[in-house]
């Protein structure tokens, strides 16, 4: 009886725990009101039998027949013993059935309302048959699918603290059926950019930390815009630094997407700041560095609180590339821009020490990228 709900999702077998077993079915209850409603026309036809056998019933059928009227009598009496029980049984019937539709709009209702969304609508009804057992499905369905929603807030919650590479590596390791294992990596180059916002320290300093945070969140919200929109990856937030990497070959390569996207940046903040200067905000400058080069990516951490990171010198180049960039400026390395020929417009070349560097590193202010260009 239970059969028809083993399965009503993706194939897989659903738990029938609380749903109420069907012992007397609505085929059934309708089958027994045609079997009472044939034993009362068939209880009338035998009372009707019954009294034509009393002596009264003789004697008025001798003087019936004497003037011709017998038929009509026992014709009268029969149709009257049908039409009582049929009418008894018509009415046991139209009750019977209207309790059920009145029953089965209930469920109508709540299904609808759970089609709206509203996961807190149940059916309490009573019976035990297959619309009382709908109703206990009904419900089951409810809350399984608002454990689901929940489940769906908390997912989407979760994936903004999550960057698309650790999304993009669980979702390739759950595809073979796999466990992500610390220590896991790979080879692969990659462009980083690090993005600074100026001056934030001794506004902090000085500021109540709840001004302090939505200042920096709109500041860092315009960055990401700007690199999600060239395909990069925001790695990490470090105080007021922001982090990020881009890969693959798509729209002319990482490294050009890596520099539209710090130039990006700089257009944003300047907006932003106009809007702040005429509002009497403070306004800050982003310093950007960018560079480019083989790092190893992977999982790094513990095996209990893992991140997805990415190690090698390009990134602590990149790095250092922003510490060492003017407020409102962007460098690049020599070799990030090698071979992009005309798709970047470069200021004069320099050389920067860096920290850790024993030579000291070619690079250039990048002033605009050209679309189109590669």
């Amino acid at each position: 009886m239970l059969d028809f709900i083993a399965k009503p999702f993706g194939g897989r077998k659903r738990d029938t725990k609380g749903v109420r077993r069907v012992v007397f079915g609505l085929n059934a209850r309708l089958t027994a009101l045609l079997a009472l409603l044939l034993l009362a026309l068939l209880a009338g036809a035998a009372a009707v039998i019954y009294w034509a056998e009393t002596p009264a019933a003789r004697q008025s059928a001798a003087e019936l027949e004497r003037i011709g009227l017998l038929p009509v009598r026992w014709l009268s009496l029969f149709v009257a013993a049908a039409a009582i029980a049929g009418g008894a049984g018509l009415l046991l019937s139209s009750g019977y059935i209207r309790g059920v539709v009145r029953r089965l709009r209930r469920v109508q209702a709540a299904a609808l309302a759970i089609g709206d969304g509203d996961y807190d609508a149940r059916i309490a009804l009573a019976g035990r048959d297959e619309v009382g057992q709908l109703a206990d499905i009904m419900n089951n369905m409810a809350a399984e699918l608002k454990e689901k929603d929940a489940l769906k807030r908390e997912k989407g919650t979760m994936e903004k603290f999550i960057s698309k590479s650790t999304r993009t590596m669980i979702q390739k390791s759950g595809k073979d059926g796999e466990t992500v294992n610390l220590g896991e990596c790979q080879e692969i180059d990659l462009s980083f950019l690090f993005a600074d916002v100026r001056g934030f320290t001794t506004f902090a300093e000085s500021h109540h930390p709840m001004e302090v945070m939505a200042t920096l969140n709109a500041y860092f919200d315009l960055q990401y815009q700007a690199i999600r929109s060239h395909s990069g990856d925001v790695d990490d937030y470090v105080g007021d630094q922001v982090m990020a990497h881009f890969g693959g070959n798509a729209r002319g390569g990482h490294r050009v997407r890596a520099c539209r996207a710090a130039v990006a940046i700089q257009e944003l903040i300047r907006r932003l700041n106009r809007e702040r200067r005429k509002n009497e905000l403070p306004v800050f400058e982003v310093g950007i560095g960018v560079h480019s080069g083989r790092v190893v990516t992977g999982t790094i951490g513990a095996s209990k609180r893992m991140d997805f990171a990415c190690v090698g010198d390009a990134v602590n180049t990149a790095a250092r590339l922003c510490g060492a960039t003017a407020p409102g400026a962007i460098l690049v390395s020599k070799a990030h821009v090698a071979g992009l020929g005309n798709a970047v417009r470069l200021g004069q070349p320099g050389a920067l020490r860096l920290k850790g560097k024993k030579a000291p590193l070619a690079v250039y202010e990048l002033l605009d990228v050209r679309e189109g260009q590669r």
